[in-house]
This record gives C-alpha cells, structure tokens and sequence, in this order.
C-alpha cells in the first residue's frame, strides 16, 4: 500500500519523441497538426491508502478519498479507478460510499457513482440526488452554447 496524495496523469495518446539537436545546431521548429495528440489531463488524488494492481489495472483509494479533475471534484470513501491495459488512459472510475460528485455549483450524489472518463458519462446508484443550477433566461451564461458553458 502506498500511503495517497498522488496525482495521476490520464493520457489520451502519447506525444511523438523529438530528440534534442547536438549542442550548436539549430532545430527547425515541430509543427504540431492541429487534430494531433491530445494534452495529458491531471487528476489529483487525495485519500488513506493507495493500492495499484498491475494485472488488474486498477487504482484503488480508501479513505477520505478526494479526486480533482479538470471540472469536477469527487468526495467518497473508496475509489477504483480502471485504466486501459496499456495504462494510458483513464476508463472509469468507481465511487463508494457517500459519494458527492460537484461542477460548478451542480452537485450529483449517490451510494455508488461510476464515472465514464472518455464519454464524461456519470451514472449514479443508491438515493441518489441531484442538484442542477441552471442560468436565468437572458442571463449572460444562458446564451452562450452548451459547448462555450463548459469551456470556462
């Protein structure tokens, strides 16, 4: 067991290798297409204990759990985050117990909350409860698209 306050890195695809030129010769710069590798998000990890299983490929968090990401933060008592077997990307992350789940100023509770981290999908379990603030007709924020709402 590891004791937590990891922070856990999701890659969507690995960035190309460019070596370093020798010492005075000048590289031309990487043009990067556009539609190329996708950045690496960071999740941070707070809890107890941390258990990695290799051969499961899972993350397993007890305690006090507290798990940041780029827009939303997680409060539970255990986490079992699954990546894929080459582990370079996050799949879903298993909440239990008290599960708090907050965007924003919207909350999603339940028992037992699974996360589906590439289809940003949350499927809740067990008295759950939902609070959704939504903006005011012609509030600034209710006329902006859905996609520029959750790019803040």
């Amino acid at each position: 067991m590891i004791p937590a306050a990891v922070v856990f890195l999701l890659a969507a695809a690995p960035r190309p290798h460019h070596p370093t030129p020798p010492r005075g010769q000048h590289r031309s710069p990487v043009h990067h297409p556009i539609q190329g590798t996708v950045p690496m998000d960071e999740i941070g990890i707070n809890g107890r204990t941390t258990e990695y299983d290799g051969m499961a490929h899972t993350y397993t968090i007890d305690g006090q759990v507290r798990i940041a990401m780029r827009d939303m933060t997680v409060t539970c008592n255990q986490a079992v985050i699954t990546t894929s077997p080459d582990e370079q990307q996050v799949l879903k992350i298993l909440f239990l117990g008290h599960v708090v789940a907050t965007r924003a100023h919207d909350s999603f509770r339940g028992n037992e909350v699974t996360y589906f981290v590439p289809t940003r999908k949350l499927v809740a379990q067990g008295d759950t409860k939902t609070h959704i603030f939504l903006p005011r007709p012609g509030h600034a924020a209710a006329l902006r698209s859905p996609a520029e709402r959750g790019s803040r």
